[in-house]
């Protein structure tokens, strides 16, 4: 486990500025304005500092350059309860917090001609806050919820082996923090009945590795390859109870692909893939069955939140419609993490988002100042439940929805 410190510090600040995910599962749906406003696309080419947390070899194209931005995120999320033996069927909203502010930002410098370094900050998370809970009729308290955030410095340092031919390597350092409240309920199947609720908030840092390569295969054709490993935290002894092995919530390795096409001097296109390996790690991977198998929550290999691997397939376009004005748009799809039969659980964490719309552009201004902004629309996914209930809580099933509206603006610099 990492110590605190400066750095931890500034993840700390950004950490608490969105605990609701903007994108899939607990990942933005891309890492900086541009990429947000063509679909999330950045693998292949970046074009903004905080893209090198897409694909670490992305830094040595940036030049010298800053980035600061914004993100303002609306969210709208709710589950329901039909046949249920211990209430009516009944229909929820997470309403304690709906608007969530998202900071980004990030700094890049060549080393010479054929090296680069640069940082950058990303989160990931999610978050519920039911002022009515619909764990209630189970024995929870009337106000209910998780949040999950997590704040990333990350470290980029890339070099030409050939011209056009760039590798990176980065260290993310991490700072995740969990709070979970109203699901006392559940304390006769942990194997630590004190600690699965309403112990506050508790924070571990942690880290994780990335590699990336970038590569021009011909005149019009670029190229990416981005591997992320699992960030690995330290374990959160305030929830041993609820989270598997003593309370640990490692986040997942993604791999990333991209390509882009430089189709005339003004009009690009872009496709990226993503798989993220939700499956890999305990506390996301692992079902709720496995209560019916006997293992506790908590205990090591215990339930978690059951969510599949995903996978994403992101297309973007960019036009440069005139000197100095380039408008960007696109559009990206997942698979869906969430089986039906995990959605008991998912109620605290309604993470079925499953497309996103997106616009941007960018207005070049003097002094190689530039300003960015995005909307992005994430219509309303819904995931309905099956076999979602377990009988010792009265069967039935638990549907869940979830819908986001996002917009952005940053302020960017080449030197």
């Amino acid at each position: 486990m990492l110590k605190r410190s400066g750095v931890g510090a500034l993840a700390l600040l950004l950490a608490h500025a969105g605990p609701v995910s903007a994108g899939y599962g607990v990942f933005a749906h891309g890492y900086g304005l541009k990429s947000e406003g063509a679909g999330g696309v950045a693998v292949a080419r970046a074009e903004d500092t905080p893209a090198m947390a897409a694909n670490s070899a992305a830094v040595l194209s940036l030049g010298r350059r800053f980035d600061l931005g914004l993100d303002w995120l609306y969210v709208e999320a709710g589950s329901a309860i039909g046949g249920n033996a211990f209430g009516a069927n009944d229909a929820y909203r997470s309403d304690g917090q709906a608007h969530f502010f998202i900071p980004q930002g990030g700094w890049s410098t060549p080393l010479g001609d054929r090296a680069a370094i640069g940082v950058t900050v990303f989160g990931a998370g999610f978050g519920t806050d039911y002022k009515r809970s619909p764990y209630a009729r189970f024995g929870g308290s009337d106000r209910a919820g998780i949040k999950l955030m997590q704040s990333v410095v990350s470290t980029s340092m890339a070099y030409a082996v050939v011209p056009g031919q760039n590798v990176g390597v980065g260290l993310n350092l991490a700072y995740q923090e969990i709070n979970a409240k109203g699901l006392g309920f559940l304390a006769p199947v942990s194997q630590s009945p004190a600690q699965v609720s309403d112990q506050g908030s508790d924070s571990e840092f942690g880290y994780s590795l990335q590699i990336g390569w970038q590569g021009r295969l011909s005149e019009q054709l670029d190229s990416g390859i981005a591997w992320r490993s699992p960030t690995r935290l330290g374990k959160f002894r305030r929830y041993r109870g609820l989270l598997p092995n003593g309370g640990q919530l490692d986040l997942p390795a993604i791999l990333g692909l991209g390509l882009r096409y430089q189709a005339t001097p003004v009009l690009s296109f872009s496709v990226d893939f993503s798989r993220v390996e939700f499956s890999g790690q305990d506390a996301t991977g692992n079902p709720a069955s496995r209560l019916a198998q006997g293992r506790l929550l908590g205990s090591d290999g215990g339930p978690g939140f059951g969510w599949r691997d995903q996978d994403i397939y992101k297309f973007g376009f960019a036009w440069d419609v005139r000197p100095g004005l380039r408008l960007r748009a696109g559009y990206s799809r997942s698979s869906e993490i969430m089986p039906p039969s995990e959605t008991f659980f998912g109620m605290a964490a309604p993470l079925v988002m499953k497309e996103h719309y997106t616009l941007g552009t960018t207005q070049s201004l003097a002094g190689g100042w530039e300003i960015t902004g995005v909307s992005a629309f994430v219509p309303r996914s819904r995931v309905a439940g099956s076999g979602s209930i377990p009988a010792a809580f009265g069967g039935g099933e638990a549907d869940i929805h979830v819908q986001q509206i996002i917009t952005g603006l940053s302020l960017g610099k080449r030197f």
